[in-house]
């Protein structure tokens, strides 16, 4: 079985999506759905789902690696390139996965999601041992544990 990338996740999500709708994906949308399955895939003891690190950015959970491909869209939505190819990386239980992680989130908004996360310890504890302020940028990595002890809780 082929290891899976963040990429591979964020393309998926970029395929579930349903342009000029409540469905369509931003960047913004697209990074907090990113870590949402991240740190659901932790609490419910799947182990990591991809091996990239989520930082605590002012406007939530960020992946870099991401970032850099897709924040050029700035606030506009992200269509998908048509490119199928790594669907095959995705094994069943991976999309049974990603579609529960959809269908939960990804009719709300990029700035639904990130306040979501301001809420949430993970990105709250990141923030608080990077000494930061709100306004102010931190690379500061959200914790594996963190997320899975947190979300774990959704579970009880």
């Amino acid at each position: 079985m082929e290891k899976i990338s963040v990429m591979d996740v964020a393309k998926y999500f970029i395929y579930k999506s349903v342009p000029q709708t409540e469905k369509a994906i931003t960047h913004l949308k697209l990074q907090k759905l990113v870590y949402y399955a991240q740190a659901f895939h932790l609490a419910m003891d799947k182990g990591i789902l991809f091996e990239n690190e989520l930082q605590a950015w002012i406007h939530g959970p960020v992946c870099y690696d991401l970032y850099r491909k897709y924040n050029k869209h700035g606030a506009s939505e992200i269509y998908f390139d048509g490119n199928e190819e790594f669907l095959s990386r995705l094994e069943p239980q991976k999309r049974e996965f990603l579609d529960a992680i959809w269908t939960a989130y990804g009719h709300l908004g990029g700035a639904q999601l990130e306040r979501l996360t301001h809420r949430e310890n993970p990105w709250i504890e990141a923030r608080a041992r990077a000494r930061v302020d709100a306004w102010e940028a931190s690379d500061e990595p959200i914790t594996q544990q963190s997320m899975k002890t947190y979300y774990k809780t959704f579970f009880s």
